[in-house]
Formats: structure tokens, C-alpha cells, sequence
């Protein structure tokens, strides 16, 4: 792997530095047990392209469809791809994701921590948002995986895959900042007989999986 880290106080440029290995290691790996080799995937907050270029070079990912709605940031992610040699099985989307297509704009929480940022619906907002059904549901046939890394827009984006969760049943890898998020995506997506698997990382990352798919 190679990545272009730009802002060396940032904490997961600074940790993919320091460890010389990709960012949140268990669960990536988690998912490639879980066989996204072959199949299309989505990277909802993908940052600087940690998660995308694991799905596309380690799980050989036929297709990933990365979303990052800040400036900045998706200009680091895409030389990332360009330097890692996925831009041909990877797109990316300088966009917010929700329920619906819109506007809204991006807010900084920490200067040290660039995946803290969040976006804020706005009808007059600088950036585009989009729902993944209205991108990706006409366009691919299947998805087999939703990673959702939004900062409390979880349930936002739920809500614009209805769809893509109702006909693909992807896995879901979806964080939750604390308990009450963590219910309301939990209720959700009981609706489609989904079912809370496992728990990774920091700031605690749900695998939701259907019932009858379950395997540990």
C-alpha cells in the first residue's frame, strides 16, 4: 500500500504513519473473510481512501463507490487511488450522503482529526448530498457491503439505501457514536431482519448482518 499523508497531526494520517499498516486493521480484516472479492461495495465517509483501497487491492472488490464530501480531503483521497493504482475499480464522489438529495455543509469538530467532520442539511449548503439508492440502485444489481462512517448521519443514510438494503441485503459496517445512535440504527434495521454481529474499533463500528446470514 502506499498512501500520500499530507497533515501530519491528523490522527488516522498519523496512525497509518506510525503503524505502517492500514487504519482500523480488525475490522478490515473481518471484512475480507467475509468475501468482497468479486463484488461491489460502498465507503460512505472514506476519508483519505483507507477503507476503499483495502476493499479494492486486499478484498478485490470488482467495484467500490467512495463518498467524501470535503474539498480537501477528497483531493488527498484521490491521489491515494492514483498512487495505489484503483482509480480504473474505484469511484468517488465529492459528496455528502442522506435520505435525500440535497445541499448541506460540512462541519469541522476537530482540526486534528479530519473523519470528525460532519455534514449539516442545508438548503443553501456549498455541498452536493445525494441518497445512495438514487446513485447506486439503478446502477449496480447487487451490493454486497455498506461501510458508514458518518458522525451521527448513520440513520441519514440508512434511510437513502432502502432500497439497496431491501433487494442486495448487504452487510452492513455502520458506527455509532454512543447508545442512543446505536438503537435507533439497531431498530431500523430490524425492519429488514437485520441483526447486530460484532462491534470494532474506537469509536464503536457495528457489523449488521440479515438473520440467515450470520456466520460469527
Amino acid at each position: 500500500m502506499n498512501f500520500y499523508l499530507p497533515f501530519p497531526d491528523d490522527h488516522i494520517q498519523q496512525l497509518i504513519r506510525q503503524n505502517k499498516n492500514f487504519y482500523e486493521e480488525d475490522m478490515l480484516m473481518d471484512i475480507n473473510k467475509r468475501g468482497l472479492k468479486g463484488k461491489v461495495g460502498a465507503d460512505v465517509g472514506a476519508n483519505i481512501g483507507n477503507h476503499t483501497i483495502f476493499f479494492s487491492k486486499v478484498c478485490k472488490a470488482k467495484h467500490v463507490y467512495a463518498f467524501e464530501p470535503q474539498e480537501s480531503v477528497y483531493k488527498i483521497l484521490q491521489k491515494n487511488l492514483e498512487l495505489n493504482d484503483v482509480n480504473t475499480k474505484v469511484t468517488a464522489f465529492k459528496q455528502g450522503v442522506a435520505e435525500n438529495s440535497g445541499r448541506g455543509n460540512v462541519i469541522q469538530k476537530e482540526q486534528t482529526n479530519l473523519g470528525m467532520s460532519k455534514v449539516e442539511l442545508s438548503d443553501f449548503g456549498n455541498i452536493k448530498v445525494v441518497s445512495l439508492d438514487d446513485i447506486l440502485f439503478n446502477k449496480e444489481k447487487h451490493i454486497h457491503l455498506l461501510k458508514i462512517d458518518v458522525e451521527g448521519m448513520g440513520l441519514e443514510v440508512l434511510k437513502g439505501a432502502r432500497q439497496i438494503i431491501n433487494t442486495s441485503k448487504p452487510l452492513v459496517y455502520i458506527e455509532a457514536e454512543n447508545k442512543e445512535e446505536y438503537q435507533k440504527l439497531n431498530e431500523f434495521l430490524q425492519l429488514y431482519n437485520y441483526q447486530s454481529v460484532k462491534v470494532f474499533n474506537h469509536t464503536p463500528t457495528y457489523l449488521f448482518s440479515v438473520v440467515d446470514r450470520i456466520d460469527g
